[in-house]
């Protein structure tokens, strides 16, 4: 009888661990973001790492080196997509989400969020500017560590580690969060976007509504790489209302895990591929996305932001504008950098812009009564890029939402039409080159225009 009771509490001990295991893999692979630039086979050194770290600051050891195995291989098999130019590093997820935000309110963070570096493996002052810009932009406040905050919250560490990764929203652990970055990723793309995976933003294409903007060519996708391009169940992340934005930090490159770099994402508006992955730091709404998750209870009274803006938690008074617009409430139409754009009504005549060299204007093309203004990209020559460079491309904002990147153009491109979704069009002229330039047509859209090919060579109205 002893003999067989000694058996029954080994088996349901036994059952009892296996379930235990089981959760533990499962909630590892839910919540960890990998990137890299080359195969992960080296994670055991992270978790290894880190869970040495974790072990040295408590009395017990809060998780055993043959769970840091089994997290290892969860992830080995993952390769990243190579980087293509000098400047860009791609960076992929396992899991992703609505669009930007983890809805678990547990996962949020209590400021200041405490942090630290690993000493002497890091460019300190990349980490320091990049959390000073998230401060600027937003609530979110961060400290130091030090003696005087060393342990009662979590804290957020930045590690030296083989491959870039991040977990979604603050995790229950009661120490350290880890952000591993590599060599290679301790550039500003790499640290705000992982830093941003911590505060709780989730990869742009892993909305719920994603196949509306993008398509996943899944026979282009390396083997076994698949669940990067899963879409997460929209119960546990929230858009807060935002629309898709191609040039988000957080989106894929378009040939992201792709067979010998073959597009593995593409726009449904096929102008828009080389917008993928462009930005090189955060962009607006990547910052209107942590402003409503964190700070919309920062300023007691509200005010009415204009085109798509938000209010600054910073300061109440004023809002947080867009490209292309600028003032207290984001009403005042800019005019670029150089001060150089114009502002354009549309109408029956044909209007134009042509601007060249090195530059930075922002024209903005109105139409009155509501109309839609029909563009016609005549001849635009900037240097072939797979991926455009912000600061020298081309960038046209044709839809409703004004505070989305727009179509971002960085090669020689001929007689191209668009049609605005509302009456406003804005467009960014951003170079760096002398040889660059852009000639652009527009008027008022009626179904009854003459399409632009066969309207014969005339004067016709210049911007410049």
């Amino acid at each position: 009888m002893f003999v067989k009771n000694v058996e029954k509490l080994f088996f349901y001990f036994s059952i009892s661990c296996a379930i235990y295991y089981i959760t533990i893999r499962i909630n590892f692979w839910k919540i960890l973001s990998t990137h890299n630039n080359q195969f992960i086979k080296n994670d055991q050194k992270n978790i290894n790492h880190v869970f040495k770290y974790l072990n040295t600051k408590t009395k017990s050891k809060i998780v055993s080196n043959n769970l840091a195995k089994d997290f290892n291989y969860d992830i080995q098999h993952f390769p990243i997509y190579k980087k293509f130019d000098d400047l860009y590093f791609d960076e992929s997820i396992y899991y992703r989400k609505k669009r930007k935000v983890m809805r678990d309110l547990n996962k949020k963070w209590i400021f200041p969020i405490v942090y630290e570096i690993e000493k002497d493996k890091f460019n300190e002052t990349l980490i320091n500017e990049v959390l000073q810009t998230i401060e600027n932009e937003t609530c979110i406040r961060f400290a130091k560590r030090n003696a005087t905050n060393k342990s009662y919250q979590t804290v957020l560490k930045y590690f030296l580690g083989t491959t870039c990764v991040s977990y979604y929203g603050r995790q229950r652990l009661k120490d350290v969060q880890g952000i591993f970055l590599t060599k290679a990723c301790q550039n500003w793309r790499n640290v705000i976007h992982e830093t941003f995976h911590a505060l709780g933003l989730i990869h742009e294409q892993a909305r719920y509504d994603r196949d509306n903007y993008v398509t996943i060519n899944w026979g282009n996708i390396i083997r076994g790489c698949e669940k990067n391009f899963n879409k997460i169940n929209s119960v546990l992340t929230s858009t807060y209302n935002l629309s898709y934005d191609y040039g988000s930090v957080m989106h894929y490159y378009p040939y992201s895990w792709g067979i010998n770099n073959a597009i593995t994402i593409a726009p449904k508006d096929d102008i828009y591929l080389s917008t993928l992955g462009s930005s090189d730091t955060a962009n607006f709404n990547d910052f209107k996305a942590l402003n409503l998750h964190y700070c919309q209870n920062q300023c007691s009274k509200s005010i009415k932001c204009k085109n798509f803006a938000y209010q600054n938690p910073n300061n109440c008074k004023v809002c947080k504008c867009p490209d292309g617009f600028q003032g207290t409430l984001c009403r005042v139409k800019s005019k670029g950098k150089d001060n150089c754009g114009t502002i354009r009504t549309a109408s029956n005549s044909i209007g134009k812009i042509k601007i060249s060299g090195s530059k930075s204007c922002t024209f903005h093309i109105i139409a009155k009564g509501n109309k839609k203004i029909d563009i016609y990209l005549s001849n635009i020559t900037f240097p072939t890029s797979l991926v455009c460079k912000a600061n020298n491309c081309l960038e046209i904002k044709y839809k409703k939402d004004v505070s989305i990147t727009g179509a971002r153009i960085c090669k020689k491109l001929y007689n191209y039409t668009l049609k605005s979704e509302a009456s406003k069009v804005v467009i960014l002229y951003k170079s760096t080159n002398a040889e660059n330039s852009a000639s652009i047509l527009f008027r008022i859209y009626k179904k009854s225009n003459l399409p632009w090919n066969r309207i014969k060579k005339k004067r016709v109205s210049s911007a410049l």
